[in-house]
């Protein structure tokens, strides 16, 4: 599979944004603290896509029940 596009990375994290606000926050903050800015910027989107990676390899229960319920998962 390619890499995460940029619109289908912003769709997630919009998207997950909506469904788990609260979750949303406190993962974002989290990886503000773990993910260096050198790896989440530099072009539009890059944040979004380094948010979602971040979020696949984290693997929250959040995230695993928003991927099972919104999200085509042979997609991802």
């Amino acid at each position: 599979m390619m890499g995460m596009t940029i619109d289908r990375a912003i769709f997630i994290t919009n998207t997950f944004a909506t469904a788990y606000p609260e979750a949303h926050t406190q993962l974002w903050k989290q990886f503000i603290k773990e993910v260096p800015a050198s790896k989440r910027s530099g072009h539009y989107g890059a944040d979004n896509i380094a948010y979602v990676n971040w979020l696949k390899k984290k693997n929250p229960p959040e995230f695993q029940e928003f991927i099972k319920n919104h999200i085509n998962v042979k997609t991802l």
